[in-house]
């Protein structure tokens, strides 16, 4: 079966970042596989950026709730977050 192949700037918007954040993800070996064919253009398999987007939101933690946060900075005395 062919897999749908993605540009850098197709899966950039498909994964809902910039072309320079999937760079620096490829260059940091962080991001989701890429192929090279001609061994100059990038490109992405639609079915790889699926698995890495799931790989992405079973990694991440809870988002921390920055009200609650003040309020116990507030609470222990401790200096405020700038905003």
């Amino acid at each position: 079966m062919l897999d749908h192949m993605l540009t850098a700037k197709q899966a950039a918007a498909y994964l809902h970042t910039t072309e320079n954040s999937l760079r620096t993800l490829r260059c940091e070996g962080k991001g989701p596989p890429c192929h090279r064919p001609d061994g100059w253009h990038v490109l992405y398999r639609k079915c790889e950026l699926d698995e890495y987007l799931a790989s992405r939101s079973s990694d991440r933690e809870p988002q921390t709730d920055i009200a609650g946060a003040e309020k116990e900075r507030a609470a222990s005395g401790s200096t405020p977050m700038r905003p």
